[in-house]
């Protein structure tokens, strides 16, 4: 059943529109860990690390319950996150990315980016649960002009393999068939990798007007940094169930590097690890 209840899910309803200007590259710094400012804090993780694929969304209002389905991928690499779906309800894209801790239990998000660029200002605080195949998330009294309702999701584990290009990256420069990119169009990209399974988001100027995107799927690794990306899901005609080849190598820790072939051209992404 398609989404189209009042929910526009915690995060992405909330993330939009507050632009950023913490650095040069309008992303904010990571936050200070919970743990330094308190050594009674159990930081150990109740979710492992991994790729996870949305299951169901249970809607809880005045007493009455409804479940409802939605094609969305989450994934938490290295106290990152990001995830990212179409909104039946707004007909847009909703996606979201950032840093992620755990104080006593409760999973700490604080975002830095969305789907419309950086984000400032949000700090959500999540009541998760360990399942056999994956963990279930609630959210109390989300408010509504139609009134408060209870959101609880289930997701499950799409795998928690982890390979040395995982992350979250920003895209911090283009080339074409090894010339430097024109950036009239302002592209921009963050993507993250985990779990053998990645998610995307990105933004540019079509015909003058902001066009978000996403794209999420599995990954193919192999020993040559030959990486192979399968779409699983995304708001790109006809990118479901495509595969891309990328030549993937990790100049050095903090500096990733793909390049692959499209439309005819050969097209590099240079990432800075955030």
């Amino acid at each position: 059943m398609q989404f189209k209840v009042l929910i526009s899910i915690m995060l992405a309803s909330l993330l939009a529109g507050c632009a950023m200007d913490d650095d040069a590259s309008g992303v904010a710094s990571e936050p200070a860990s919970v743990a330094a400012t308190d050594a009674n804090v159990d930081t150990t993780a109740v979710v492992a690390d991994g790729a996870y694929s949305l299951e169901s969304v249970i809607v809880t209002k005045q007493g009455e319950a409804n479940s409802y389905y939605r094609d969305q991928m989450k994934i938490y690499s290295g106290n990152r996150f990001m995830f990212a779906f179409f909104n039946d309800l707004t007909n847009k894209v909703d996606a979201g990315a950032g840093y992620a801790e755990w104080s006593n239990g409760v999973l700490i998000e604080t975002p830095i980016a969305n789907q419309d660029g950086p984000v400032e200002g949000y700090r959500f605080e999540l009541a998760v649960a360990a399942t056999e195949n994956g963990y279930t998330q609630s959210i109390k009294g989300m408010p509504s002009p139609e009134g408060d309702y209870d959101l609880d999701e289930v997701w499950t584990r799409l795998s928690s393999e982890t390979s040395a290009v995982d992350g979250l990256w920003m895209l911090e420069a283009r080339e074409i068939n090894g010339s430097a990119a024109a950036e009239s169009d302002n592209f921009s990209q963050m993507k993250l990798i985990g779990g053998r399974h990645y998610i995307f988001f990105q933004n540019q100027s079509i015909d003058g007007q902001p066009t978000p995107s996403y794209g999420f799927g599995s990954l193919d690794i192999s020993a040559s940094g030959l990486v192979i990306e399968t779409g699983r899901g995304g708001s790109v005609e006809g990118y479901v169930g495509s595969e891309q080849k990328m030549v993937t190598e990790l100049l050095d820790l903090d500096h990733l590097k793909q390049t692959f072939e499209e439309e005819g051209v050969q097209v590099t992404h240079l990432y800075i690890r955030m």
